[in-house]
């Protein structure tokens, strides 16, 4: 199956920040450092808690808790160069008179019924919502989508809408 630019943007990302932490996890002083995290530096975070050997914290939990907003900001940065005027036309002005996402019917959980109600495609969101794909499996993932909540319900719209356009 062909990907997305979006797709192979994201699997760059993704793996460049792999090969980051496990070069600083292996020589904590090569390059530029990162700030504390919980009073530990970034080689003392990596090595107690995103090892692989510390239980269910993984690298992709480090992800979840510390890069979502730095993959959502370099994939902001280069939508122009990753999405197709048309891409961009289909997310945010979808034809046949109908959105791709809609709000929830109720939201306390979230209905699978859906109202009338248009949610506008917002770039900045679906790319937070994107920088979990590959995460889903890490121990930290569900504290961000508890199971039916609205965050959840607006993760699984997002993608869904992703596929529809960008992966039909």
């Amino acid at each position: 199956m062909e990907k997305s630019k979006v797709d192979i943007a994201l699997v760059i990302i993704h793996e460049s920040i792999h090969a980051y932490l496990n070069v600083k996890f292996r020589s904590p002083t090569i390059g530029m450092s990162i700030a504390n995290i919980n009073n530990m530096d970034i080689a003392n975070c990596i090595n107690t808690y995103y090892n692989g050997f510390s239980g269910n914290q993984t690298q992709h939990s480090f992800f979840v808790d510390y890069m979502i907003p730095t993959i959502t900001e370099i994939l902001t940065d280069i939508k122009d160069s990753l999405v197709t005027p048309q891409e961009a036309t289909e997310a945010e002005y979808p034809t046949n008179g109908g959105s791709i996402i809609y709000e929830p019917l109720t939201t306390n959980p979230p209905s699978n019924e859906i109202s009338d109600v248009q949610v506008q495609w917002n770039w900045i969101t679906f790319f937070y919502y994107f920088s979990f794909t590959g995460l889903q499996n890490c121990s930290a993932f569900p504290f961000n989508f508890p199971f039916q909540t609205l965050n959840d319900y607006y993760y699984i719209r997002y993608m869904s809408a992703f596929n529809f356009i960008f992966n039909p």
